[in-house]
């Protein structure tokens, strides 16, 4: 009964010092009603008050959306954001993951296994992000409220934080791929929930045995889990209370104190024991578990004060009153005041200074009144009630905790600019202080509410910096995501097992392509990255098709910048190259391709060399007199020149397929893409497809080399050859389809064979955006290539129209005319070259005349060939229900030249 008696007195000091009485205001006798009464009842009635708790609500929710949204949409291509949830994509990829020891996000395991199950991709990513920061705020909305009841006061809580929330820059500067707000998944949102939540059981617990501390420890168990830097903020903070607080009176302070760190204890050892439980049964990896930090001591005193003045401009930025969070030096911070005075977030700013001022004088209230030694009145019979000792005990301990992360960011070296979400733990404890300040005082409504009006401005000012914030970090990231676009689009047409790169980069990629595509992402040029991957992604590379992300200017943070020479070392000579960034003469990032795995093939010629000067390796083009197996060694030369990859299979075979079976050498050039206006790569499929038919066609394998020739200053254009083949090779030009009509499409302005022909435009680009050329020089790149074949047949087409009711396609008719110009001159010195013209569309108006065995060859090479186009048939019976298909491949009509 001692004890009970004793336990009670203590905690219902803690009531009187959390909630102290306030006097009641005295009432002057008056002759009539005393007018301020009538205003105040007139002015802030019940109702009101509760509407304005609704509409100070309102305006959290909506505020906390909007920068909810928008950082979301800013790291939905972070690759930290997204590998979490890629590694539950399937049992055996979990089963092999390795999650890092120092936060393994395991509080939040569901979520990541809910998003694989709901699907991975953008808009997904977002929505999550947005319940999770949303569910975050609305948790600290409620204990807010649960420490301060009345409306008027909490209210205003409520703007005060949405005008904190609001300036909090989602990144730390532009450009950077780390958090600082709590709009990101993989970043301590709900895990700020769950500390509080055992803090709050802790300051609740009453005794060494109840409920309350044994789910706290299991809470904190299970946060450290997650995340250690959670058990370097209780640890310090519960020793730091208990040291504080040992020689005082305040013996309810110090039994929170002791039960906060046997909870602490406690937890340490169940998250300790679940981790190696995790490991020894093999369920998931989980890397190394030494140390509760990442980070090495500053033995610097320069240091030292450098860290303490980056701690302070960090708790500044996560209160949101940092004009100057983006800047990356000490002296750039005057400057970036100066230019936010002039800029219309500075009302927001100036709110949140002011604010942050109040918030540190009411922590120094918090402390004072935690040494206050005030006895019971002994008329108070009232008992202590549940949630008396919470207010003032929860705001020491997150107090406790604050200090703990300040002094470990200055001890430690850390980079506020980067680091500054490390000390996000700070804006929780100013705001718990301020509700417990504010339950201690007696308020006037309306000047409450006088302040909430001058929060409302901060909230409406902040709104346009989270905007405008925003659409700076989009511009600054705007580079690598329309280089992810790019790279996304070419592995759809161009698909591989396997892409390897930058961990920043291939992860966001695997989100834009459009099939399961498995990323190895690698830790520097050629290793692969242990935490955040799984061994399941690491395929067999001698036999698997793989590409690799090369960037040439540069890696992406810690990413090393890497050389070609590196690249070929560890995997060989890549079968063929697409340029993402920069040009064919000077690449900037490139995409290399081992579609028979690696280090199984030698250049065909030198497509590749290692810059001078020690710079890193680039891509070289060959010259076009420098060509390698031009000569056919097996007899006649046949040369193809046609405007579409499947032109000369639908319109020049058979006869194609009897001069390969006769053995000749086959050369086709593909003027234009055949992109038919269609997204930027969708034409590399098409090139595979040729590809793949032509090695049916030969009866070799399906394994081809390609490289880039330089025919004149920005002429380019690719040559494909089979692996130790050199009978057959394919030049595609890459100039834009120019419709039916002519006309172009808009994916290429407009642009056409047709039109460069009449004169109406002056020079057509490729579609590669490497090469441009005027009428003449593109007639005389392909004479240029004729004389390097020196062809004994060359086969085109009709370069007028031969039927009005079916007319040609408009490339068609101005690649034969272009090759027939491009010919004469050949033809002068090679009279014995033959030149034959093939009908395109307007066999429709003739009868059929390819059947039998010619018939049934001629549809499974085009069959093979359209498996990779999916605007054309793909099967007999499909092309029975087209019947221009069918027509194509049931006629071929060739009408010899007359030069």
């Amino acid at each position: 009964m001692k004890a009970s008696a004793k336990h009670t007195k203590a905690n219902t000091s803690l009531h009187n010092i959390v909630f102290p009485k306030v006097p009641q205001l005295r009432r002057v006798p008056t002759l009539g009603p005393d007018p301020d009464v009538s205003l105040k009842r007139l002015t802030v009635t019940r109702t009101m008050k509760r509407f304005y708790l609704l509409g100070s609500l309102a305006i959290l929710f909506l505020t906390t959306l909007l920068w909810a949204t928008l950082g979301a949409r800013l790291q939905n291509n972070n690759a930290d954001q997204l590998s979490d949830s890629y590694l539950f994509e399937s049992a055996r990829t979990f089963h092999q993951a390795t999650f890092p020891g120092q936060h393994t996000f395991l509080l939040k395991w569901p979520l990541f296994w809910l998003q694989s199950i709901i699907g991975i991709n953008i808009s997904s990513f977002e929505l999550t992000t947005v319940f999770v920061t949303l569910l975050t705020v609305a948790g600290l909305a409620y204990l807010l409220r649960r420490i301060e009841r009345r409306p008027v006061m909490v209210g205003t809580i409520y703007l005060g934080l949405a005008s904190a929330l609001l300036l909090v820059p989602a990144v730390p500067y532009p450009g950077a791929l780390l958090p600082t707000n709590l709009a990101m998944l993989t970043t301590r949102n709900l895990e700020y929930l769950v500390y509080m939540f055992a803090l709050v059981l802790v300051a609740r617990a009453k005794l060494w045995r109840c409920w309350q501390l044994v789910f706290a420890s299991i809470a904190l168990g299970a946060l450290f889990a997650s995340d250690k830097l959670f058990l370097s903020l209780a640890l310090g903070g519960s020793v730091v209370m208990l040291a504080v607080y040992a020689l005082t009176k305040r013996q309810a302070l110090r039994t929170m104190a002791v039960c906060w760190l046997v909870a602490t204890v406690a937890g340490a050892v169940m998250a300790t024991i679940t981790l190696i439980g995790v490991q020894h049964h093999s369920i998931t990896g989980i890397s190394s578990q030494a140390g509760v930090g990442p980070y090495a001591v500053t033995t610097s005193p320069h240091n030292l004060a450098l860290g303490a003045i980056y701690g302070v401009l960090a708790v500044f930025t996560n209160f949101g009153a940092n004009p100057a969070h983006g800047v990356l030096t000490l002296h750039e911070v005057p400057g970036a005041f100066r230019a936010e005075l002039v800029s219309a977030s500075l009302p927001a700013y100036l709110v949140n200074l002011m604010l942050l001022a109040f918030c540190a004088y009411v922590v120094f209230w918090v402390l004072r009144s935690s040494f206050a030694y005030r006895k019971l009145s002994p008329r108070s019979k009232k008992p202590l009630e549940e949630v008396s000792g919470v207010g003032l005990g929860l705001a020491i301990m997150l107090v406790s905790s604050s200090v703990v992360s300040l002094v470990s960011f200055a001890v430690t070296k850390h980079y506020y600019v980067v680091d500054s979400r490390y000390l996000t733990i700070t804006m929780f404890a100013l705001f718990v202080c301020l509700a417990v300040y504010s339950r201690s005082r007696l308020w006037r409504s309306l000047s409450v509410m006088t302040m909430g009006g001058v929060l409302l401005v901060g909230c409406l000012a902040g709104s346009y910096f989270a905007v405008h914030n925003y659409q700076l970090n989009r511009d600054a990231l705007g580079r690598d995501q329309a280089r992810n676009m790019l790279v996304a689009q070419v592995l759809r047409s161009h698909k591989t097992a396997l892409l390897l790169g930058d961990y920043w980069r291939v992860l966001p990629i695997k989100v834009q392509v459009d099939h399961p595509q498995t990323v190895l992402p690698l830790s520097d040029c050629t290793t692969p990255r242990t935490d955040l991957s799984s061994r399941a992604w690491r395929l067999d590379m001698q036999h698997s098709s793989f590409a690799y992300l090369l960037s040439l200017d540069g890696g992406t943070a810690s990413f090393p910048a890497c050389s070609l020479a590196q690249v070929t070392k560890q995997y060989g000579q890549p079968n063929a190259i697409t340029v993402i960034a920069g040009s064919t003469d000077q690449p900037k990032e490139v995409v290399l391709f081992y579609d028979h795995g690696a280090n199984n093939f030698k250049p065909i010629s030198q497509p590749m060399a290692v810059a001078r000067g020690g710079q890193a390796s680039v891509v070289t083009p060959i010259a076009v007199d420098k060509l390698l197996d031009v000569d056919c060694p097996t007899g006649q030369t046949l040369m193809q020149i046609v405007a579409h990859e499947d032109d000369d299979l639908l319109f020049m075979s058979p006869d194609l397929e009897h001069a390969v079976g006769a053995g000749q050498c086959v050369r086709t050039v593909y003027v234009t893409a055949g992109d038919a206006g269609s997204s930027k790569f969708y034409w590399l499929g098409r090139e595979q497809g040729s590809e793949a038919a032509y090695a049916k066609l030969a009866g070799v394998p399906n394994v081809w080399l390609q490289q880039t020739v330089k025919i004149a200053p920005h002429e380019f254009v690719t040559i494909a050859s089979p692996a130790r083949n050199s009978r057959l090779t394919l030049v595609f030009m890459h100039l834009p389809d120019g419709n039916v009509n002519g006309q172009g499409f808009a994916s290429s302005t407009d642009e056409g064979l047709a039109k460069l022909g009449s004169g109406t435009i002056a020079s057509i680009s490729s579609v590669d955006g490497q090469s441009r050329y005027s009428y003449d020089q593109l007639r005389d790149a392909i004479r240029a290539l004729i004389n390097v074949y020196s062809p004994d047949t060359l086969h085109t087409q009709l370069p007028q129209n031969a039927s009005e009711t079916y007319p040609d396609h408009s490339d068609h008719l101005a690649v034969g005319r272009l090759t027939t110009a491009a010919f004469q001159p050949f033809a002068l010195n090679h009279p014995l070259t033959r030149l034959t013209y093939y009908t395109g569309y307007p066999v429709h108006d003739q009868p059929q005349n390819v059947s039998g065995t010619d018939l049934d060859r001629k549809e499974q090479v085009f069959f093979t060939y359209s498996h990779f186009d999916g605007s054309t048939c793909q099967s007999a019976e499909q092309c029975a229900s087209s019947s221009v298909y069918e027509v194509y491949l049931q006629r071929q009509y060739s009408t010899p030249a007359q030069l």
